[in-house]
């Protein structure tokens, strides 16, 4: 997995200030702190933009464990609820780092 938990004590600087308050004025999807990947820059337009990255997958866990749902449910809560919503250009990005893209063989 590529998501590693970091000890409480220890600190991480991020630009010219600590991660933690970065991290806080960064948009986040409520419930899903555990599937926190870290911080990325993305360009918005002409615009640099700093957004949470998410782990699909432990994001879908969270929700199986927390509220027994399925997997194919907690997928499509993810999909439908978080993916699909705009909270502004800062909106958070989720990604599947174990989903696998299937070709057809001809």
């Amino acid at each position: 997995m590529l998501y590693r938990k970091r000890r409480r004590d220890a600190s991480r600087s991020y630009g010219d200030c600590d991660y933690d308050e970065r991290a806080r004025a960064m948009k986040k999807w409520d419930g899903f702190d555990g599937a926190i990947l870290g911080p990325a820059s993305i360009w918005n337009g002409n615009t640099r933009v700093e957004v949470l990255v998410y782990d699909g997958d432990a994001m879908r866990d969270i929700l199986m464990k927390r509220d027994s749902m399925s997997m194919e449910d907690a997928r499509e809560f993810i999909e439908y609820n978080l993916e699909g919503a705009y909270i502004g250009e800062d909106t958070p990005v989720i990604v599947w780092t174990n989903d696998l893209y299937w070709e057809e063989e001809e």
